[in-house]
């Protein structure tokens, strides 16, 4: 037998105990490597070639999205790229993004209460990884003036404060590569 449950601390006791389940495992929002595949899955499933797009890039620009989330986000570039009789792009994305409050946000401490009970009482269904970081450097003159946006190591996006970051993702997506990182410094 197979159950879910949304919030597990509503379940009686009695269902929990070992006996009745082999296993309970917890399925927290998906890491970065997850998000890359769900990229790919719901970019081929509307049709189009996911090498056409960073799936990098967006499984970092969409922390915190669960995969129902990424598929809405996808449906509606899709939509705002019909609406100019084209293709969509990794900027249509980031435009989406923006205006975009994902559960994680919105339930945040719910998301962290179940965080902490599934400790030491739940399996984890993903493993944590370290994620190995290539910190990209700054040119001397802007060291202190700037803020650095995003936990990405293979792209830096540097600019005034006073720019949301959801706006920076939408004017740094898609730049191209500049020794293996992404590179985007506004003024």
């Amino acid at each position: 037998m197979v159950a879910t449950a949304n919030d597990v601390s509503q379940l009686p006791p009695e269902m929990l105990r070992k006996g009745r389940f082999d296993e309970l495992i917890f399925v927290d929002l998906p890491n970065q490597n997850e998000r890359e595949a769900i990229w790919g899955i719901q970019i081929r499933k509307y049709g189009r070639n996911p090498s056409d797009f960073d799936l990098v890039q967006l499984g970092m620009a969409t922390d915190g999205l669960t995969g129902s989330e990424i598929q809405s986000v996808f449906a509606d570039s899709l939509y705002l790229a019909y609406d100019s009789d084209r293709e969509p792009a990794e900027l249509d994305v980031a435009r989406i993004l923006t205006e975009f409050v994902p559960l994680s946000k919105l339930m945040a401490e719910q998301i962290t209460g179940l965080r902490s009970w599934a400790k030491g009482r739940a399996r984890l269904a993903t493993l944590a990884q370290e994620v190995e970081r290539v910190s990209g450097e700054l040119p001397p003159d802007m060291a202190g003036k700037e803020f650095a946006f995003g936990r990405d190591p293979f792209f830096s996006c540097h600019g005034p404060s006073f720019i949301p970051p959801p706006i920076l993702i939408a004017l740094c997506l898609g730049l191209p590569r500049k020794n293996g990182h992404r590179i985007c410094v506004i003024h």
